[in-house]
Order: structure tokens, then C-alpha cells, then sequence
């Protein structure tokens, strides 16, 4: 507590984050891998991965295993998953969705490689634990959060309506300020995975008057010259493709927060009822922002959002902003983020376009928040965070980028003090 002037206690009000990676380990199911070192017990983790696992930054050809999971405690997470083969003869892509694990990976064959699952949050951690041995050592990079500011935390998982409309989800105990949405654009409950056209979503929204964000990208199952596209844009926080990966066929925003949840506008949808996964949070300040990446190393990218944020999660698909409901060529997935300026990481991955044989390539950054891959799996584009200030950050390009690329944002920080 601090002594005001006029003698009242005042309470300090805070959001606690950090970044990090560790190893899944290939240990027998009921092992359990820890990872300590925080310095406060999270109230939720945002879990991310490429299929990458190394711990040192590494690119090049390789299938990708990558997936996005949630969890807030034993009984109260989920993930999404999705891998793609490299060097096949025709597309070989695979999803799959669990409310049982907060991280998984898909065997080449479409089965599952691997899951794991919370087993507590601890005093300046969390454990999880193997219900599934993973054949790989797979690196997952994590944003935790915690904090006396951060007061609520749940997941949950919506339907697509069957008609354009707005869909209120009031499954909560509390009104969100954030939610982050995880799809892979199955219509059937979870657990599940499929050896079919594969699709990927990160959404966020947030803020008094929310704003939105997408990231998705997919490739179709088995076509013999490779379908993969991507999409990633602000004002909308849900994108879903068609079965074949040519188009979108669901788009939502969020518009509203409700007492017990939020309403989403969903402007176009296929009639299928597909799962949506979320993570909803109470408390903290939120803002959801884009940026262009830079041609040159030497030009500063500086964001000015009103306040010093405990961390940012980046989103990006290593382009330029998709026009809305209009995919673009190549799966290209980008997820980083930071704390500081000494703690950050991201993974990519890419799977390229209209080729007889497929390439994949994936890339794994320990010190840059951003990593792009070029067709050939190289890497052709770096951004690090160059400072922390009092009302933003700042970035810099580390590998010039070949073109502007749009990246999206979510910056988490504290409010104000407040009075007890």
C-alpha cells in the first residue's frame, strides 16, 4: 500500500506478465515438466508453438506442428492444433481441437503426437502434466499473466450461428475486458481431430470499445497442387475458411460486453456451426493496435498507446493487410511477444502456395518478437523490441523485411491506482 496526502490508503493496482519457452519434454504420460521463475502465480497462459525444439533460433524446411492453447486451471483449458507436411506429393494437412489439454501436437498421419494438460498454477509458475507422450521435444513459448488487477479468467467455446446475426455468448460469471478466440473450424464438439483441410485462427479483442484483430491461415488436405492461404487484418477478431481454403466463409467481430460475456457480430458464416475456443479476462488495460514492419534496419517503429505495457502479443501473416473476406496466397503464421526488452520470443511457420510438391519451413526467434520466412524457408524478415516507455514501445527491424508487413497487437498493462 502507499499513503496518500491526505492520509487514505491507496492500493496499488497491477497486471503482472511474462514471456518465456521451455521444452515439452518426450517423458511418459504422467510426467509432469515445470517451469518456475515468474515471480507471481499466473491467472491464465496463452500457450504458442510451431513444432520447433530448439532453443536457440533456428529456421529451414520442416513440417509444421503448430497450435495456440489456453488455460486458467486443471478443469478450465483448451487448445487448437494443425500440422503440415513438408516434401509431399500433394497437400498433407491435419486439426485438432481439445477442452482436455492446453497443448498438443498432430502426428504426420493425423493422429495425435503428444498432449498435455495444466495440473496447477504455482506460487511464481505452473506445472503441467503428460497425458499423451509426445515423440517430439516440441519448444512452446507462453504469455502468463497474473496480477491483483486481473480478478477473472475462464474459457469457453462458442458456436458459429447458422445465419449472419449477432451471438451473444453469457456463459461467464463476470464481464470480460479481453478475450482471445482459437479456432480450427471444426463443426463437432471437442476432443477431435481430422486428417481434412486444415485452418487456424488467432483472434483478439479488447478495450471499453473493443477492438479486434485476426490472424488465420490453412491449407487444403490432399490437393495435388498446394491450396494455402492466409489472412490478417484489424476489425475483426473470428475469420473461418471455406473447406477448400479459397475463401472466407466466416467473419465476426466483437462489439459489446455483456454482464456474463460479449456479443459478436458475425457478418458472414457457412451454415455449419463451427467451434470457436475462447479466454476470457477481467481486469487490466488492454489495447489492440497494428504496425508496419520496415525495409531498413535504422527506422524506429514506435507505438504510442497512453501507457507502459507489462507485455505485447504480436499477430502477422508477413504481408500486407488482407482486404476484408479476401484471402492471399501462402500459409504464413507469425505469433511473438515481450515483457521486456530482454525477454521475448516468436514462431513461424509458412506453407507455400501453388506447388507440386509442398514446402514448409518453420522458424523459431529467442530474442525478436516477429520472424518472417521467405517461400524458400529462409529468413527474410526480423523485428525486435527496442524500448519500453512510459506511454508505449518502441520496435526496430534486426533483418529488414523484403516489403511493409502488417502486424497486429495486443498491449496488456495496469490501470491507474485506485482508492480502497
Amino acid at each position: 500500500y502507499q499513503i496518500s496526502a491526505r492520509g487514505n490508503e491507496v492500493a496499488t493496482m497491477t497486471i503482472s506478465a511474462k514471456t518465456g519457452s521451455f521444452n515439452i519434454s518426450t517423458a511418459t504420460a504422467g510426467s509432469t515438466v515445470a517451469v518456475s521463475g515468474l515471480g507471481f502465480q499466473p491467472v491464465a497462459v496463452i500457450f504458442w508453438w510451431s513444432g520447433r525444439t530448439e532453443a536457440t533460433d533456428t529456421a529451414g524446411r520442416a513440417s509444421h506442428k503448430r497450435g495456440v492453447g489456453f488455460a486458467v486451471t486443471s478443469t478450465d483449458r483448451r487448445c487448437t492444433y494443425f500440422n503440415s507436411v513438408d516434401a509431399q506429393t500433394a497437400g498433407d494437412a491435419d486439426r485438432g481441437q481439445r477442452a482436455d489439454a492446453c497443448i498438443a501436437v498432430a502426428t504426420d498421419a493425423g493422429g495425435v503426437d503428444g498432449l498435455a494438460d495444466l495440473q496447477s498454477m504455482d506460487s511464481g509458475g505452473f506445472t503441467l502434466v503428460i497425458d499423451d507422450q509426445f515423440t517430439i521435444d516440441v519448444r512452446v513459448n507462453y504469455l502468463a499473466l497474473g496480477g491483483n488487477e486481473l480478478t477473472n479468467a475462464a474459457t469457453g467455446v462458442l458456436n458459429e450461428p447458422l445465419t449472419a446475426s449477432t451471438l451473444d455468448t453469457t456463459s461467464l460469471s463476470f464481464q470480460p475486458t479481453c478475450v482471445f478466440f482459437g479456432s480450427n473450424d471444426q463443426a463437432v464438439d471437442a476432443p477431435s481431430i481430422t486428417t481434412d483441410s486444415r485452418d487456424s485462427l488467432l483472434g483478439v479483442a479488447a478495450g471499453a470499445t473493443p477492438g479486434n484483430a485476426v490472424l488465420a491461415a490453412g491449407s487444403d488436405n490432399a490437393s495435388p497442387t498446394t491450396q494455402t492461404v492466409s489472412y490478417c487484418r484489424a476489425g475483426e477478431c473470428i475469420a473461418m475458411f471455406a473447406s477448400a481454403v479459397t475463401s472466407i466463409t466466416g467473419i465476426a467481430s466483437l462489439t459489446a460486453w455483456l454482464s456474463n460475456g460479449f456479443t459478436l457480430d458475425f457478418t458472414q458464416v457457412s451454415g455449419s456451426a463451427r467451434r470457436v475456443h475462447f479466454l476470457a479476462l477481467k481486469g487490466g488495460r488492454y489495447t489492440v493496435g497494428d504496425l508496419l514492419t520496415q525495409t531498413d534496419t535504422t527506422t524506429d517503429i514506435v507505438e504510442t498507446i497512453g501507457y507502459s505495457p507489462a507485455a505485447v502479443l504480436f499477430g502477422s501473416h508477413g504481408k500486407t493487410q488482407s482486404t476484408s473476406d479476401t484471402v492471399q496466397a501462402d500459409d504464413e503464421w507469425i505469433v511473438g511477444a515481450f515483457d521486456s526488452v530482454s525477454s521475448r520470443g516468436a514462431h513461424g511457420t509458412i506453407d507455400v502456395d501453388n506447388q507440386a510438391d509442398t514446402i514448409v519451413a518453420t522458424a523459431i526467434e529467442t530474442d525478436e518478437v516477429y520472424v518472417n520466412l521467405s517461400t524458400a524457408g529462409a529468413v527474410e524478415g526480423l523485428m525486435d523490441v527496442k524500448s519500453v516507455e512510459s506511454t508505449g514501445f518502441t520496435c526496430i527491424m534486426d533483418d529488414a523485411d523484403p516489403i511493409q508487413a502488417f502486424v497486429w497487437y495486443l498491449a496488456i498493462g495496469s490501470s491507474t491506482l485506485s482508492k480502497t
